[in-house]
């Protein structure tokens, strides 16, 4: 994902949110500490528990304005852009993945499919985030897959398929691999196969 620059709230809260997406976003939860949090925020303990009650309210916090970032610059003006043919939007989707990747050499991949590894399975508050936010992350791609349809761009006899979670499935298995192997050219050879099977 593109950098994210927190304007929510002002001051130390500001300060202490923009901490948390940037650790979120680089290492994970887990490795967010509350030490790590108010160094890179540059303020006191006192401060965190004033505004927060822990560092978990703290980072659903964060999780919100990762959402909200990744709906309003990544999908919206790609899967979401109805004005574009589907196959374009989907592609351009693809695009923007692979210049994040080159931009990381490869490193932190998907913060979603991170914090899913992480929390979902002891943390039922992150679950619940995750699983409205990979809900509406699936239903833009059936969404788009279903104009495909309507158009011609993509194959008929797949329309009643949940082609939505199948494709999150395939897109966050594919970052992982290609922060695995350290090479963007997994995705780029994923996105050819995929649009040889859906085409």
């Amino acid at each position: 994902m593109p950098q994210i620059t927190v304007t929510k709230y002002s001051g130390n809260r500001q300060k202490l949110l923009q901490a948390a997406v940037d650790l979120i976003m680089t290492k994970g939860f887990e490795c967010a500490g509350v030490a790590e949090i108010l160094e890179h925020a540059d303020t006191q303990k006192s401060n965190l528990y004033y505004h927060y009650k822990s560092k978990e309210e703290l980072c659903l916090d964060a999780f919100d304005v990762i959402e909200e970032a990744f709906f309003d610059q990544v999908l919206k003006p790609t899967l979401l852009d109805k004005s574009l043919p589907a196959k374009e939007r989907l592609t351009s989707y693809f695009d923007i993945i692979i210049q994040n990747m080159e931009s990381q050499c490869c490193k932190g991949g998907c913060p979603f499919v991170n914090l899913a590894c992480e929390t979902s399975d002891c943390n039922a508050n992150f679950a619940a985030k995750l699983d409205r936010f990979f809900e509406k992350y699936a239903n833009a791609i059936q969404d788009c897959f279903r104009d495909g349809v309507a158009n011609g761009e993509f194959r008929k006899d797949l329309e009643n398929f949940d082609i939505g979670r199948f494709l999150v499935a395939q897109i966050s298995g594919t970052m992982v691999l290609t922060r695995t192997h350290k090479n963007v050219d997994v995705i780029k050879n994923n996105r050819e196969v995929l649009f040889q099977l859906i085409c």
